[in-house]
């Protein structure tokens, strides 16, 4: 199902949207509309993630307090046992 949306653009955009096309990274408006809604869609997804881990680091950080060192010593004490 298609649905038609009608917006007004000013001349600059349509300048750069008909360059893009121009230049043959777009085959038409449509397709660099398309494109443009695909990535808008991705970036807030990516938004919505990155918050999310950022909320689940802080937990683990306040969770599993160590200092950098100690840190360090333990994931090389963990990588000598593996080896």
């Amino acid at each position: 199902m298609s649905v038609i949306l009608r917006a007004e653009i000013d001349e600059f955009r349509i300048g750069k949207i008909k360059s893009l096309i121009n230049e043959g990274i777009f085959t038409n408006e449509q397709e660099f509309l398309q494109t443009a809604i695909d990535e808008m869609i991705k970036k807030v997804k990516i938004k919505k993630l990155n918050g999310e881990m950022d909320k689940f680091a802080y937990l683990m950080a306040e969770k599993h307090k160590k200092s950098l060192s100690e840190t360090v010593v333990a994931a090389r004490k963990e990588e000598d046992e593996r080896l």
